[in-house]
């Protein structure tokens, strides 16, 4: 019995370290692009594409392509089939993914499926950079089999430490310069986490139409969730807070998508106190009471002219220079945040 205990205990410590929580998934899309074969930074099928600040193969040099074709993701049981991304050896090949949110992220893993053009390839001249907060990059190259048969799809897992942090970049480059070298191909990246993260935020955007600022975001999964607080800027950097939304996860826990959007009237007198306010804030000690005086004033004057206007019209050009980022706060009070995004127009 006492055995029997030992080994129940095992398996439970054994699958409590392992378990592992989606941070970000790309499945590279599943809209065919038949033979035309787009290049990687001017493709718009990606999973995340435009969501969450997300980019990919920002950089005009990047050559990788997007294909779709019988060589598409097979041989391990996650395969998405459909789109993959081809890397070809002639050295300015690359495929990036930037500004990936991880924030309060633990153990970070990251995975991938692979396959080669070519048998005599081991994999080592597939070389993938991962970047966390910009600082210099972690290096990982697979092993793959080589010899008949070895063409195949493979799905590894980076045997790399990742650090923690808020940011981060996976670049993958193809190193093989020699004639007839190998392409690399690749498919369902996925970076886990050994804790849940407080909120996964799958998509954030800002959008203003008929004088109306409209946020809209959506979390893929809650942890301890309490609710959300919606903030502006006009220089990216000052936010102020204007609304605080209640989770919808029950008990602030979720593992299934959940959309969240919050509307306000976006007018020029809201715009300019939220600019004075900044300038404000900036003034220094000595001089706040006399500068600050001058500010209210101003303040006031701007609040008497806009009244004065037929429907306080809506300066587009001012609401265009907003910045919102959502503030997750926990139960405990944690905060953590979403990335920052630009108010457009609609």
């Amino acid at each position: 019995m006492k055995k029997h205990l030992q080994v129940c205990f095992f398996v439970i410590f054994h699958l409590s370290v392992c378990a592992q929580y989606k941070v970000f998934s790309e499945n590279m899309g599943n809209v065919s692009v038949g033979a035309s074969t787009p290049t990687a930074r001017t493709y718009t099928g990606f999973e995340n594409y435009n969501q969450n600040g997300i980019t990919y193969g920002a950089d005009i040099g990047s050559t990788a392509t997007v294909r779709s074709t019988v060589n598409s993701s097979s041989g391990y049981t996650t395969a998405s089939g459909e789109n993959f991304v081809n890397i070809a050896g002639n050295a300015s090949a690359y495929f990036s993914i930037n500004n990936i949110p991880v924030t309060n992220g633990t153990g970070l893993q990251l995975s991938f499926g692979v396959s080669k053009s070519l048998i005599a390839e081991n994999g080592s001249s597939l070389t993938v950079e991962v970047v966390m907060n910009g600082n210099p990059p972690i290096i990982y190259s697979p092993t793959l089999a080589t010899g008949s048969g070895t063409t195949q799809w493979y799905y590894v897992t980076a045997t790399i430490t990742i650090p923690p942090g808020n940011l981060l970049d996976i670049n993958f480059k193809n190193t093989s310069t020699s004639t007839n070298s190998v392409a690399y191909r690749i498919d369902d990246i996925l970076v886990t986490s050994a804790t849940p993260l407080p909120v996964t935020f799958d998509k954030v955007q800002a959008t203003q139409s008929n004088g109306q600022l409209k946020v809209l975001w959506i979390t893929s999964s809650e942890t301890n969730n309490d609710h959300f607080d919606v903030e502006v800027s006009q220089n990216g950097k000052d936010f102020t807070k204007i609304a605080t939304i209640k989770s919808k996860a029950v008990s602030g826990n979720s593992s299934t998508p959940l959309q969240y959007e919050f509307t306000t009237p976006v007018s020029a007198m809201a715009l300019a106190a939220i600019s004075l306010f900044l300038a404000i804030l900036s003034i220094g000690v000595k001089n706040r009471g006399r500068q600050a005086t001058l500010l209210f004033t101003t303040l006031l004057t701007t609040i008497f002219f806009i009244s004065c206007q037929k429907g306080n019209i809506v300066q587009r050009e001012a609401a265009n220079k907003i910045f919102v980022r959502v503030a997750q706060v926990d139960i405990d009070g944690t905060k953590s945040y979403s990335k920052i995004v630009k108010v457009i127009d609609e």
